[in-house]
């Protein structure tokens, strides 16, 4: 190999260039996938924020909206691991909201 610096660490050319490619952003920077992934980011946050403040059950309602909204980015995306966290995540939130609404209900 060649070291740029002959001090004991490897420093070629090549190797920095590789190791350049993995932090690239390779998800889009613009268009309507872009903005409903921060307007479903705040709707998240704001689900937090709720949660931590004990504001039941709109944190669920919060969180809802968000996941849905990056379940739609991960459709558009064709991120099966997305579509999966956020398929899950949504029908948690909707069992959840269903169980508070039938016992309130009674």
């Amino acid at each position: 190999m060649n070291s740029d610096i002959d001090d004991g660490v490897r420093t070629s050319t090549i190797e920095l260039k590789t190791h350049e490619i993995p932090t690239k952003t390779v998800t889009p920077t613009s268009g309507p996938s872009w903005y409903l992934k921060w307007i479903s980011s705040a709707f998240l946050i704001v689900g937090l924020f709720l949660t931590a403040n004990n504001l039941y059950p709109w944190n669920l309602a919060f969180h809802g909206v968000g996941l849905f909204g990056w379940f739609i980015v991960a459709i558009l995306w064709n991120d099966r691991a997305l579509l999966t966290v956020n398929l899950v995540g949504l029908t948690l939130l909707l069992n959840g909201l269903l169980n508070f609404y039938l016992k309130s209900m009674e």
